[in-house]
């Protein structure tokens, strides 16, 4: 087969094509097992688990929204009473954390957030959303950045 990637046929064992068995050596380098990924969105959902509760410490009529259903360890998606999502995502960049009102794939869009607004939530209400996703290198530090953040604008509003 010629100008295949994959060891000529004609070759015994595949360590004789050094590049193939590099690139599968750096994959399988990649590759997590089971436990691994578990802890991983268990240290995840703690550090969400903390944002949550900050938030409620700050303003208590916060509404976590899916917090009783099973959700991504990541991402928590909240609706501050009487306060635009999208003011809040605009003075939260000025501070240099990045949020968003809703779905990476609604990124740009005026209106409510669909996934709020298929929640069930009343429109008037679902324009205060404000969608936080942490990384996996997320931490508590970053977290308590963010609600610092959130209560001097809330302070201030």
């Amino acid at each position: 087969m010629s100008g295949s990637i994959y060891a000529p046929q004609s070759s015994p064992n595949a360590t004789s094509f050094p590049p193939l068995a590099a690139g599968f050596s750096k994959a399988v380098e990649f590759i997590s097992t089971k436990k691994d990924i578990q802890q991983r969105a268990d240290r995840i959902c703690g550090i969400r688990n903390r944002l949550e509760i900050g938030l409620r410490e700050i303003c208590p009529e916060v509404k976590v929204l899916g917090s009783l259903a099973p959700r991504l360890a990541n991402t928590s998606l909240v609706v501050f009473p009487e306060i635009e999502g999208e003011m809040l995502v605009h003075r939260l960049l000025g501070d240099g954390i990045i949020v968003s009102t809703g779905a990476a794939c609604s990124n740009g869009a005026d209106s409510p957030s669909h996934v709020v607004v298929a929640m069930g939530i009343d429109y008037s209400i679902a324009k205060n959303a404000l969608r936080v996703s942490l990384s996996n290198t997320a931490t508590m530090a970053e977290i308590d950045r963010l609600l610092g953040s959130l209560k001097a604008i809330l302070a201030d509003l």
